[in-house]
């Protein structure tokens, strides 16, 4: 998965879950946000740990699970009302700054990970992300 790509989607999931009117259940919108962030973090570190083949395939086992949990993070979205504009602004301005950090991170680790034998397969682990958003969208545009 090309490094814009996965910034894409971490982006599209944010605005995914930004843009939905459901009512919420029994987590706040904030906590959700708080998860995407670690999540992003999450798989960061576990990319920042490939040093070779060996360390590649012993993580590619950890991405899979960070992206599956990130698959789980928007369904819940999709279950949470829009905030307020006040509260939307609260939190943009909150964490806007580290998730655009954290992505940025998960940019470059992902570059260098390409990188590194083995570093390619262990990335395509993250790319049930991308084929659920392709998915989604696709159902959307019917």
């Amino acid at each position: 998965m090309k490094p814009t790509m996965l910034f894409g989607v971490v982006v599209l999931s944010l605005a995914g879950f930004l843009a939905q009117d459901q009512p919420p259940r029994d987590e706040s919108y904030e906590g959700l946000v708080k998860d995407m962030l670690g999540t992003v973090e999450t798989i960061t570190k576990i990319l920042k740990t490939i040093r070779d083949r060996d360390t590649a395939d012993a993580a590619r086992p950890d991405l899979k699970k960070a992206a599956e949990i990130m698959l789980g993070l928007r369904k819940k979205a999709e279950d949470f009302q829009q905030p307020s504009k006040e509260e939307k602004d609260r939190l943009e301005k909150l964490y806007a700054p580290k998730l655009k950090v954290a992505v940025e991170q998960l940019r470059e680790t992902t570059v260098i990970v390409k990188g590194v034998p083995g570093g390619e397969a262990a990335v395509a682990e993250l790319g049930i992300l991308k084929d659920k958003q392709e998915k989604q969208k696709d159902k959307k545009d019917k």
